[in-house]
């Protein structure tokens, strides 16, 4: 019977160990997972800010319309 026991104990020892181990890796996914998720925001806000620049851009870029034009001509 001991020698069941014996082995029942380094069994269950193994276990415990292999969850450590696990709970371990969790907690580092759990991190990972935390700094991703900041840095995908950061790109998303970067995106937004260089895409409103590129509208801005463009807007002071395109030849003016009829109508400014025509806005110009009477302020003259």
């Amino acid at each position: 019977m001991s020698h069941s026991s014996s082995v029942i104990s380094e069994e269950l020892g193994r276990w415990r160990r292999r969850q450590t181990q696990i709970e371990s890796v969790l907690r580092h996914l759990a991190d990972e997972e935390d700094r991703l998720t900041r840095e995908l925001a950061k790109a998303q806000r970067q995106l937004a800010y260089y895409n409103s620049l590129t509208s801005d851009m463009k807007r002071e870029l395109e030849p003016p319309g009829l109508a400014s034009m025509l806005n110009a001509f009477r302020k003259a």
